[in-house]
């Protein structure tokens, strides 16, 4: 995981090391109940795109360039609230 800022936004970019996700599949997986695997409901990335989207901010999901698939979050700069990031394993 990598914070920085990116064009007025605080940007969180998260890779994956897994295997990329195919081109087709990845234009759909921020919709509702579209999965890949038998497992799970669907659900993960397209509620959190909706509460993403419900800040002001944007999540993009592209394949890495060697492996896996990276979540890029990119949420408004803001002066009233600091902004508490917990990385690890879930």
């Amino acid at each position: 995981m990598h914070l920085g800022k990116l064009f007025g936004k605080r940007a969180c970019n998260c890779v994956e090391s897994g295997q990329k996700v195919k081109p087709e599949a990845l234009s759909h997986a921020l919709d509702p109940f579209f999965k890949t695997k038998d497992s799970g409901t669907g659900l993960g990335l397209s509620i959190s795109f909706e509460i993403v989207q419900a800040h002001d901010g944007e999540l993009t999901l592209s394949n890495h360039s060697t492996a896996g698939t990276v979540a890029l979050i990119r949420l408004p700069l803001t002066t009233s609230q600091p902004i508490l990031v917990h990385a690890g394993k879930s």
